[in-house]
Protein backbone atom coordinates (compact mmCIF):
# COMPACT_ATOMS: atom_id res chain seq x y z
CA UNK A 1 0.00 0.00 0.00
CA UNK A 2 1.23 3.41 -0.82
CA UNK A 3 -0.07 6.51 0.88
CA UNK A 4 0.10 9.86 -0.61
CA UNK A 5 -0.46 12.64 1.70
CA UNK A 6 0.96 16.45 1.08
CA UNK A 7 0.25 18.08 4.18
CA UNK A 8 3.69 18.05 6.65
CA UNK A 9 1.90 17.71 9.83
CA UNK A 10 -0.72 15.11 8.70
CA UNK A 11 1.97 13.30 6.67
CA UNK A 12 4.17 12.78 10.14
CA UNK A 13 1.05 11.47 11.83
CA UNK A 14 0.33 8.67 9.42
CA UNK A 15 4.29 7.99 8.84
CA UNK A 16 4.62 6.90 12.50
CA UNK A 17 1.45 5.61 12.52
CA UNK A 18 3.04 3.41 9.65
CA UNK A 19 6.34 3.00 11.59
CA UNK A 20 4.21 1.74 14.37
CA UNK A 21 2.83 -1.36 12.44
CA UNK A 22 5.90 -2.43 11.26
CA UNK A 23 4.45 -3.21 8.13
CA UNK A 24 7.19 -3.04 5.03
CA UNK A 25 4.08 -2.98 2.65
CA UNK A 26 2.85 0.47 4.06
CA UNK A 27 4.73 3.45 2.23
CA UNK A 28 4.15 6.73 2.99
CA UNK A 29 4.95 9.47 0.11
CA UNK A 30 4.74 13.11 1.24
CA UNK A 31 3.39 14.55 -2.10
CA UNK A 32 0.38 15.22 -3.73
CA UNK A 33 -0.81 14.07 -7.05
CA UNK A 34 -2.00 15.77 -10.57
CA UNK A 35 -1.63 15.93 -13.73
CA UNK A 36 1.57 18.55 -13.85
CA UNK A 37 4.62 18.49 -10.75
CA UNK A 38 5.84 20.99 -9.33
CA UNK A 39 5.02 22.96 -6.32
CA UNK A 40 1.55 24.20 -5.40
CA UNK A 41 -0.75 25.85 -2.69
CA UNK A 42 -3.24 23.55 -0.44
CA UNK A 43 -5.65 25.25 1.16
CA UNK A 44 -5.98 23.85 4.96
CA UNK A 45 -9.12 22.97 6.29
CA UNK A 46 -10.23 23.41 10.10
CA UNK A 47 -11.62 19.93 10.04
CA UNK A 48 -8.52 18.23 10.74
CA UNK A 49 -7.51 19.12 7.02
CA UNK A 50 -10.30 16.41 5.54
CA UNK A 51 -11.65 19.32 3.53
CA UNK A 52 -8.19 20.89 2.47
CA UNK A 53 -7.51 20.95 -1.55
CA UNK A 54 -5.62 22.24 -4.02
CA UNK A 55 -8.60 24.19 -5.60
CA UNK A 56 -10.18 27.08 -3.83
CA UNK A 57 -13.15 26.64 -1.99
CA UNK A 58 -16.74 27.33 -3.75
CA UNK A 59 -19.63 26.13 -2.66
CA UNK A 60 -18.04 24.14 -0.12
CA UNK A 61 -18.04 27.48 1.54
CA UNK A 62 -21.98 27.82 2.21
CA UNK A 63 -22.88 23.83 1.61
CA UNK A 64 -20.74 23.49 4.99
CA UNK A 65 -20.70 25.95 6.86
CA UNK A 66 -18.84 24.48 10.19
CA UNK A 67 -15.60 24.33 7.58
CA UNK A 68 -13.28 26.84 7.42
CA UNK A 69 -10.29 27.13 5.63
CA UNK A 70 -8.00 28.79 7.80
CA UNK A 71 -4.14 28.81 5.90
CA UNK A 72 -2.57 27.58 3.19
CA UNK A 73 0.85 25.72 2.87
CA UNK A 74 3.34 24.97 -0.38
CA UNK A 75 3.43 21.74 -1.03
CA UNK A 76 4.98 19.17 -3.71
CA UNK A 77 2.76 17.38 -6.56
CA UNK A 78 4.20 14.70 -8.91
CA UNK A 79 2.50 12.19 -11.06
CA UNK A 80 1.51 9.06 -10.14
CA UNK A 81 2.95 7.84 -13.41
CA UNK A 82 5.97 9.49 -12.32
CA UNK A 83 6.15 6.94 -9.36
CA UNK A 84 6.92 3.87 -11.45
CA UNK A 85 4.44 1.64 -9.85
CA UNK A 86 4.42 -2.37 -9.95
CA UNK A 87 1.70 -4.16 -12.56
CA UNK A 88 1.22 -5.99 -8.74
CA UNK A 89 -0.95 -2.51 -8.00
CA UNK A 90 -4.82 -2.96 -9.20
CA UNK A 91 -6.80 -0.72 -7.08
CA UNK A 92 -6.68 2.90 -6.75
CA UNK A 93 -8.18 5.12 -4.31
CA UNK A 94 -8.77 8.54 -4.36
CA UNK A 95 -9.69 10.84 -1.88
CA UNK A 96 -8.60 14.43 -2.87
CA UNK A 97 -11.50 17.39 -2.50
CA UNK A 98 -12.16 18.00 -6.40
CA UNK A 99 -8.76 17.17 -7.82
CA UNK A 100 -9.93 13.35 -8.99
CA UNK A 101 -9.82 14.39 -12.85
CA UNK A 102 -6.26 15.77 -12.26
CA UNK A 103 -5.01 12.72 -10.27
CA UNK A 104 -6.52 10.36 -13.21
CA UNK A 105 -4.73 12.56 -16.04
CA UNK A 106 -1.58 12.32 -14.35
CA UNK A 107 -1.89 8.43 -13.82
CA UNK A 108 -2.69 7.35 -17.79
CA UNK A 109 0.31 5.00 -17.93
CA UNK A 110 -0.78 3.48 -14.38
CA UNK A 111 -4.03 3.34 -15.14
CA UNK A 112 -3.26 0.16 -17.82
CA UNK A 113 -2.90 -2.04 -15.05
CA UNK A 114 -5.58 -0.83 -12.73
CA UNK A 115 -8.60 -2.66 -12.53
CA UNK A 116 -10.69 -0.85 -9.84
CA UNK A 117 -11.02 2.87 -8.82
CA UNK A 118 -13.02 4.24 -5.78
CA UNK A 119 -13.21 7.93 -5.55
CA UNK A 120 -15.29 10.77 -4.36
CA UNK A 121 -17.64 13.08 -6.70
CA UNK A 122 -19.02 16.01 -6.48
CA UNK A 123 -22.83 17.00 -8.56
CA UNK A 124 -21.69 20.78 -7.53
CA UNK A 125 -18.21 22.86 -7.88
CA UNK A 126 -17.25 22.40 -3.82
CA UNK A 127 -14.14 23.72 -4.98
CA UNK A 128 -13.11 26.28 -7.62
CA UNK A 129 -12.97 24.73 -11.21
CA UNK A 130 -13.94 21.02 -9.85
CA UNK A 131 -14.53 18.43 -12.33
CA UNK A 132 -18.03 17.18 -11.81
CA UNK A 133 -18.89 13.37 -11.79
CA UNK A 134 -20.37 13.65 -15.78
CA UNK A 135 -16.19 14.87 -15.95
CA UNK A 136 -14.78 12.07 -14.34
CA UNK A 137 -17.19 9.24 -15.65
CA UNK A 138 -16.29 10.51 -19.75
CA UNK A 139 -12.57 10.62 -19.00
CA UNK A 140 -12.55 7.54 -17.71
CA UNK A 141 -14.63 6.03 -20.10
CA UNK A 142 -11.80 6.61 -22.86
CA UNK A 143 -9.96 4.99 -20.64
CA UNK A 144 -12.16 1.87 -20.54
CA UNK A 145 -13.85 2.15 -16.79
CA UNK A 146 -17.41 2.00 -16.33
CA UNK A 147 -18.89 3.17 -13.04
CA UNK A 148 -20.29 0.32 -11.42
CA UNK A 149 -21.39 1.91 -7.63
CA UNK A 150 -22.70 5.25 -6.58
CA UNK A 151 -23.25 6.07 -3.28
CA UNK A 152 -24.46 9.58 -1.75
CA UNK A 153 -22.83 10.92 1.49
CA UNK A 154 -24.50 14.40 0.57
CA UNK A 155 -27.03 16.03 -1.59
CA UNK A 156 -24.01 17.43 -3.46
CA UNK A 157 -21.17 15.12 -3.26
CA UNK A 158 -20.59 10.84 -2.61
CA UNK A 159 -18.18 8.05 -3.56
CA UNK A 160 -17.99 6.10 -6.71
CA UNK A 161 -16.82 2.56 -7.80
CA UNK A 162 -15.42 1.83 -10.89
CA UNK A 163 -14.46 -1.40 -12.69
CA UNK A 164 -12.12 -1.60 -15.90
CA UNK A 165 -14.24 -3.11 -18.46
CA UNK A 166 -13.71 -7.13 -18.70
CA UNK A 167 -11.78 -6.72 -15.56
CA UNK A 168 -13.07 -9.47 -13.05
Amino acid sequence: MILFEPIRSVFTQLEQYANTQKNAHIICVNKALGAEEGERIIHLSSNDYLSSSLLEPKEHLTQFTHVQFTGKEKITVTKLDSCNLPETFDFLLLDVQGFELEVLKGAIKTLQHIRTIYLEYSLRELYAHQPLLHDIDAFLDTLQFKRIVTGKDHWTCGNALYRKKGAL
